[in-house]
Formats: structure tokens, sequence, C-alpha cells
């Protein structure tokens, strides 16, 4: 389940296409496990952000592999999961 107190997360475009560009404060903080999950709950995209390389709060992230549908971006910090969904056109 996710944490609604964390869900300050900014994802942009919506629909996107080709790349996918994740503001959110908390990634400066402390190191994250992202996760793009598609509409079966597999695992897609699966990422390792480090706190030190993250300029902003804001990541951007290639998505021309996946195919049109909705997809759950997680976020992963000490234990507390946040989520997003989106989707993407082609």
């Amino acid at each position: 389940s996710f944490n609604n107190n964390l869900s300050n997360i900014l994802l942009s475009p919506s629909p996107a296409r080709d790349q996918i560009s994740i503001s959110w404060n908390s990634f400066s903080k402390n190191d994250t496990h992202l996760r793009i999950l598609n509409s079966q709950g597999k695992v897609v995209i699966e990422k390792y952000i480090l706190a030190a390389t993250v300029k902003g709060g804001n990541i951007q992230i290639a998505i021309q592999g996946l195919t049109a549908g909705v997809y759950t971006l997680e976020l992963l910090q000490n234990e507390i999961k946040s989520g997003k969904k989106f989707v993407v056109v082609k």
C-alpha cells in the first residue's frame, strides 16, 4: 500500500511517449528504488537512484521500450512506498 504523505510526486508529461520527468523533493534526501510496473503488475523498468546524483529533485526516465497502456510508478525509500499511475501512448 502507498503512503499518501509522500504522494507529492509530479510526473510529466501524461500521457507520455518516449520519456517521463519525475519531480519529487524526497529524491535528494534518500536513495530511491524506482520501479515501473505494467497493468499486470510486472516490473518493466527498475533503477536505483542515488540521492547525491539528483539535482533539484528531478529525474528523467527513458520509456521508449514501453508499449501503450497504463503503468504504475513506484518509489521506495526506507521501506516506505509511494506511487503514481501514468499513461503511455505510441
